[in-house]
């Protein structure tokens, strides 16, 4: 028994001896990634890999070093340290020493932050009521320009001349981080700014400075694009150098130098170019050179039309629409500060730009009348050249945390000059002749135009109590000289001349406008949900217009002397309005808001004849009601649904009795008779974007109405001559209707579009007979965009439209098609060469008034060649219009008017361009 006894003990001591010659040695430190200090007393843990079992322990050292044993075998490893994230991992134990090295531990602060940084930002995502784009989810090229960028963008659209649009409105102002980037000229911004600088772009109907002080809204929004930089770009200098010449008639030179230095920004531009780059923007064309009166209705593309005429410059067709051969030149300075913690706000900008443009114009047009219709042909060549200088400031200060004063000044020094050669005739539709004519006009006028405004607002201790004051004085006065010289010649049913006369006079026009107002505005929180605002301005202007027409006393004359009374007048006109109005506003934050309320005025117009020395005096009673509603909804849904009414006053042009006989085919008169027009504004938008499927969609539907509506009352004789005033009228409306959807698939192919109905009615009067002209268009659009990055990137788009348009008056219907497709490819060759396609093609239906052709097949290449650091610099060999198929085309339908028009453009030509992006990020040199 004894003997068992020292047996069993003595292979237990063998046993114990045996494990521990077969244990291995497992060694390390364990360190701190920030601070890199070694962490003492840190736990060590080492697991059985298969169950997760506790074979053995220890903790590191002063020094942070640790040491274990243990069997060969598969384990896991764990160190933990309080206020670090654990550290796990696997590790295979043999019978040979295992050195791990440093264990680094993150702390959890920098864990949790490192998270934050590296999260999915979402491509597009919903803030309130905008709309914020990812700029870097969106495949452009190195170099690529924001311009670029915007064409990548679901429900943005950007055409041929730079204009954008965004859920189905243009794009009228560029910010760059909140601030005011050259004016209002986009194309300044979006095609020199580089897309690689900016971190996000937000679309947003941004309102009036005052809506956003109050938080009520008063219907004056604007669509705007911000470009938020990335942090890294605010320091430094960047631009773009551009030259590029085809050795004969075209040209395109630019340049753009920025510096930013944290919310400091200078920046200059200049442009020198001979193929269409003319940098003129809409508001410049309704300010610059006397514009005159801004009329839309719908075209046959699905908008509306935009028209800038009126009596106050006859010679107004000197600026450019996008017809002819201009060449332009500008160039610009920009400066904007903010310093003292904020507090204080500079923005200044100089601008000069001059333009020269020449073009060439057929236009065909049919007259449907209540018994029958003629068409009337013309053709017309004009060389016009104008030229402004223009500045504007803004100073803005926070006099302390409760008041701030706001200082804003802008003038513009503008003239011009041109000439305009025309030939028409009006034929039958059995092709008989029923006058004809040509003429010739020239003029040269200047403008000059200052105005300021002075703001002060306050907000007191309790949230939305607020008060604010505001002063605006502005002056604008455009001068013209010109001749009219015509021959016209009219025709009876058998084509024999029965009338000829000659028309040889001189045209003056002298308009002066000085205008003041001033602004109170209180608000007054009910509580914290309920906001009362009452407001009352007043305001005066006072308004001289002179215009003459002379002619000789006698044929062998050279002075033009003798004033034609029926064609000349001279008004003095004052207007006073006083202006009062109340709003309510409920919110209910991250749920609903929504406000109403309105305004009326009185406004008294005094109108002298001081010619006639006779007074007329005018009272208007205007009425202004507005009200709107936002939901904000689960899954970033946003509705938004709003009406505004205003009340319009006619201008002094249409009151004017007098004749314009500029075109002696079409006179317009003024009419002394007019009353208000009523119009109302109703729409729906809703939006949503779900961030996981990366899909979304716009949509928006709108009304437009007008009660007393201005219109025309037309007089066609039997001569073929059209006399026309302004008339009021019931039943004017027009309804829009626009869905785009977008989706980006797991083949990183992007798809979008949705259809576009526009539909309306326009009432006029035609030899005395009431016309209703209804005008539809029916619309689709889908987009296709797909990236294999480094070898190709592909978008394509389809967008057919059908028109259709019908007068009451007539039997005649107007409906045909209008395609577009455009497909731009861009190849990589290797790491240094880009080769491009970008084609446009235009598909126009014939029609039985418009039998011509007009379709055509627009394809551009270039081909570029990077050379330096980064790739900063191009090479580039430009290849426009290679089909030689560019024409310019315009078709209209108007109450009881459709035309065709067709002008010179651009035509094939080839272009050698250097092209250099520069930019030095980081704290700038000295």
């Amino acid at each position: 028994m004894r003997e068992r006894s020292l047996a069993l003990t003595l292979i237990c001591f063998l046993l114990f001896l045996t494990s521990n010659a077969q244990k291995s040695l497992i060694r390390g430190s364990v360190s701190d990634t920030v601070n890199k200090k070694q962490l003492a007393s840190a736990s060590i843990f080492l697991l059985r890999k298969a169950d997760s079992v506790l074979v053995t322990s220890s903790r590191a050292a002063q020094v942070g070093g640790f040491s274990l044993e243990a069997q060969p075998g598969k384990y896991l490893f764990n160190a933990t340290y309080p206020g670090f994230a654990d550290f796990s991992d696997s590790i295979t134990v043999t019978d040979q020493p295992l050195d791990l090295g440093t264990i680094y531990l993150i702390p959890r602060s920098k864990l949790l932050e490192e998270i934050i940084i590296r999260k999915k930002v979402p491509a597009i995502r919903m803030k309130g009521d905008t709309i914020v784009y990812k700029a870097d989810s969106f495949k452009v090229q190195p170099g690529a320009t924001v311009e670029d960028l915007l064409k990548k963008l679901p429900g943005i659209s950007v055409d041929r001349s730079g204009k954008i649009t965004a859920q189905g409105e243009p794009v009228k102002k560029i910010l760059v981080d909140g601030e005011e980037f050259f004016s209002d000229d986009p194309t300044i911004t979006t095609r020199n700014l580089q897309s690689g600088m900016v971190e996000e772009l937000e679309v947003f109907d941004k309102k009036s400075d005052q809506a956003e002080f109050t938080g009520i809204d008063d219907g004056k929004k604007t669509k705007t694009i911000n470009l938020k930089l990335k942090e890294d770009k605010k320091n430094g200098y960047f631009g773009k150098l551009e030259g590029g010449s085809n050795m004969n008639d075209y040209w395109s030179n630019s340049a753009m130098l920025n510096y930013f230095k944290g919310k400091r920004k200078i920046s200059g531009h200049g442009l020198m170019a001979s193929d269409g780059r003319t940098g003129l923007n809409f508001r410049e064309m309704m300010n610059y050179g006397g514009m005159g009166n801004v009329e839309t209705e719908m075209n046959d593309e699905g908008g509306t039309m935009i028209s800038i005429s009126g009596p106050d410059d006859d010679f107004d067709w000197g600026r450019f629409e996008g017809e002819g051969l201009p060449r332009s030149w500008s160039g610009g300075l920009q400066f904007s500060n903010k310093w003292d913690n904020d507090k204080k706000n500079i923005n200044v900008n100089y601008r000069y730009k001059k333009l020269n443009n020449d073009a060439v114009v057929s236009n065909r047009s049919q007259y449907i009348l209540p018994d029958a219709s003629y068409f009337a042909n013309e053709r017309s060549r004009t060389h016009a050249t104008k030229q402004s200088n223009s500045g504007m400031g803004t100073y803005d200060v926070k006099l302390d945390s409760s008041s701030s004063l706001k200082v804003m000044v802008n003038a513009v020094y503008g003239m011009g000059s041109g000439y305009q050669q025309i030939s028409s005739e009006s034929i039958t539709p059995g092709g008989d002749t029923i006058n004809k004519g040509s003429r010739m006009n020239s003029s040269i006028n200047d403008t000059r135009s200052f105005s300021s405004s002075l703001i002060y607002r306050k907000k007191f201790k309790k949230p939305g109590n607020t008060f604010s004051a505001s002063i605006q004085q502005g002056y604008n006065r455009t001068e013209s000289d010109g001749f009219l010289r015509a021959l016209n010649s009219y025709y009876d049913s058998k084509g024999l001349l029965v009338k000829a006369d000659v028309i040889d006079q001189e045209k003056i026009n002298n308009n002066d406008r000085k205008n003041y107002s001033g602004r109170l505005s209180y608000t007054k929180s009910l509580n914290k949900k309920t906001i009362l605002e009452f407001n009352y301005e007043l305001a005066h202007a006072d308004i001289y217009s002179l215009r003459r027409t002379l002619e000789k006393p006698n044929p062998l004359s050279d002075k033009y002397e003798v004033e034609v009374p029926a064609l000349s007048n001279e008004f003095d006109f004052k207007t006073w309005e006083n202006k009062g109005g109340m709003n309510f506003r409920y919110s209910k934050p991250k749920k609903f808001s929504y406000s109403f309320g309105g305004s009326m005025s009185y406004t008294s117009l005094t109108q002298n004849d001081l010619k006639r020395d006779t007074v007329i005096k005018y009272n208007f009673l205007n009425f202004f009601p507005a009200a709107n509603m936002r939901v904000t909804m689960k899954k970033n849904m946003n509705l938004d649904m709003y009406y505004n009414g205003r009340t319009q006053q006619p201008s002094i042009n249409q009151l004017q009795p007098v004749a314009n006989n500029t075109d002696p085919f079409n006179v317009y008169i003024g009419n002394p008779n007019l009353n208000l027009a009523l119009n109302h504004e109703l729409g729906i938008w809703l939006n949503k974007y779900d961030m996981l499927s990366e899909s979304g969609f716009f949509m928006n539907i709108s009304v437009d109405f007008a009660q007393n509506a201005f219109s025309e009352r037309n007089f066609i004789d039997t001569l073929g001559r059209r006399i026309y005033q302004t008339v009021n009228v019931n039943g004017n409306y027009n309804t829009r209707m626009y869905f785009n959807y977008n989706k980006k698939l797991k083949s990183g192919l992007t798809i979008g579009g949705g259809p576009s109905v526009n539909y309306g009615q326009y009432v006029n009067y035609v030899n005395t007979e009431r016309n209703t002209t209804r005008n539809a268009n029916l619309g689709a659009e889908l987009d296709f965009d797909y990236t294999k990055e480094k070898k190709y990137s592909l978008s394509f788009n389809i967008n057919p439209q059908y028109n259709l348009s019908k007068s009451s008056i007539s039997s005649i219907k107007t409906n045909y098609w209008l395609q577009n497709y455009t497909l731009n490819l861009v190849v990589f060759f290797g790491k240094k060469w880009e080769l491009t396609n970008d084609i446009n093609a235009s598909l126009r239906q014939k029609t039985p008034v418009f039998t011509s052709n007009n379709n055509a097949v627009l394809w551009n290449v270039w081909l570029d060649r990077k050379f330096g650091k980064k790739d900063a610099v191009k090479l580039r060999l430009y290849a426009f219009d290679i089909l030689d198929q560019n024409i310019g085309f315009r078709r209209n339908i108007s109450s009881n008017l459709i035309s065709e028009k067709t002008y010179n453009t651009f035509n094939r030509y080839l272009m050698l361009s250097f092209i250099w992006n520069f930019s030095k990020n980081g704290s700038p040199s000295n």
